[in-house]
């Protein structure tokens, strides 16, 4: 009622000026929401790895993130040069301390 006195705004532009400032709170609080909680895994992760290091422990890397990009195209069997196997030597007896 005030707004609409002091501004000489109708009740429709008051309302859809109070609706966008709910609006705009909502939002901003769901932001510093999820900054707290941003923050809070940060730490935790922090000081998982601190105390991972200090027992010597080896974390895995986080997870990568899901990507639209295509994945690197990998070698095929056909584009693989083949490898020969080794070759075997006869084996002496003083190789096997006489038990060939």
């Amino acid at each position: 009622d005030e707004l609409m006195e002091m501004g000489n705004w109708s009740e429709e532009e008051v309302d859809a000026i109070v609706e966008q400032a709910d609006t705009k709170a909502l939002e901003q609080e769901a932001a510093e929401e999820e900054r707290k909680r941003q923050d809070k895994l940060d730490r935790e992760r922090k000081a998982t790895e601190e105390l991972d290091r200090k027992e010597g422990v080896v974390t895995p890397p986080p997870p990568a993130e899901i990507s639209d990009e295509p994945l690197p195209e990998v070698a095929s069997e056909d584009s693989v040069p083949p490898v020969d196997p080794p070759k075997e030597e006869p084996v002496s007896e003083e190789q096997t301390g006489g038990n060939v």
